[in-house]
This record gives structure tokens, sequence and C-alpha cells, in this order.
């Protein structure tokens, strides 16, 4: 069930994928503008992985897990609801950050509550949601030429729901955690460094 709470958010992370690259310059965006957005994630995922770990390690992976999460849905609300410049900018970077945490903290957080005798099994599970759910996220504009067609629905707004539908979906992503993980206690080890990497 764990793994499961992070589907909406790799759906959201392969959809936007698309967006960035592909949509954006369609709606009026240069791009050099849809290359920025794509920049600034990337670099943000960069920049804030090793931190993030290492704060993981000392202080518990929950709560980030968590911060993660709602700044992954809420950026996807971000590029669904503005075509305001500055504030994609900065829905990029907070996906950077989402991604950043998740890439340090999920799989040591599944090291973590398993065992030698399930872990191997858990990593599989959580590889293959990631990578499904990532590209099914991918190839989901495959399918809008043909909704188009019979929704009469124009191609921007099918995108702009499909983001809107997707944040609100990540919307939920953090409370699952909260619920599945409530009743844990993480211990705070400050001696417990870079297990996040």
């Amino acid at each position: 069930m764990l793994i499961l709470s992070f589907v909406p958010i790799f759906l959201g992370l392969g959809f936007l994928q698309i967006v960035l690259g592909a949509w954006l310059v369609t709606v009026g965006f240069t791009a050099v503008q849809a290359g920025l957005l794509i920049s600034a994630q990337g670099i943000a995922v960069v920049i804030t992985s090793i931190p993030l770990g290492v704060i993981s390690d000392i202080y518990g992976r929950k709560q980030l897990l968590i911060l993660e999460n709602l700044a992954g849905a809420i950026a996807l609300l971000v590029f669904a609801l503005t075509t305001n410049f500055l504030y994609l900018i900065s829905a990029s970077v907070a996906l950077g950050f989402a991604e950043g945490a998740s890439v340090t903290t999920w799989n040591a957080l599944l090291a973590d509550l398993t065992s030698n005798s399930n872990r191997n099994r858990v990593f599989s599970l959580s590889f293959i949601m990631i990578n499904v759910t990532t590209g099914i996220g991918l190839v989901l504009p495959g399918a809008f030429p043909a909704l188009q067609s019979l929704t009469g629905v124009t191609n921007n707004t099918l995108h702009r729901e499909t983001i809107l539908g997707l944040g609100m979906a990540s919307s939920i992503s953090p409370l699952m955690f909260y619920i599945l993980r409530k009743h844990h206690r993480e211990t705070h080890n400050p001696g417990r460094r870079w297990s996040g990497l």
C-alpha cells in the first residue's frame, strides 16, 4: 500500500516531461522558456539530492517524504492553473526538490522498513511501480488525438485538465503516506549519515 501511495506523483512526473518538452511550445512559450523550465527542475534535483539525503539520515524520512509529496502535488496544480512563467519556474524548482527528496529518501525508507527476507521483493515492486507509472504518464498524451476527436475538447483544455486531475490525485498521496506511516516512530540519529545516498 505504501508503494501505491506514490502512484499519482509518478504519473504526474511522467506526463509533465511531455508537457515541458512538447506541449508548452504549442501554447505560446518559446523553446528557450521550455528549456529553462526543464533545466530548473534538473538543477534543483542535483542541488537538493545530497543535502536532502543527509537530512533524511539525521532527522528521519517520513516528514521529508510527506513534504516531497506536497511539493510535487502543488507544482502540478501550478502547471494546470497558470501560464505565468515565474510561477512555472517556481513549480519546476519545487518538482526538482520533490524528485531530489524522493531519489534519496524513498529507497532509504524501504531499506529501513524491510528485512533481508523481503527486501528484494519490496524493491522490485517499487522499481516496477515507478517505471510503469512514469511510463504511463509519458505515453498518456498519445491518446489525446483520439480523445479530441471523440469529445471535441481542444488540445490545450485536454492537457490542462489532465494536469489538474493528476495534481488533485497527487494531493492525496501525502495524506495516504501519512495515514500509512502514522504510528511509525522514527529515531533521530545524528550519527546515521549518508545512507540516503
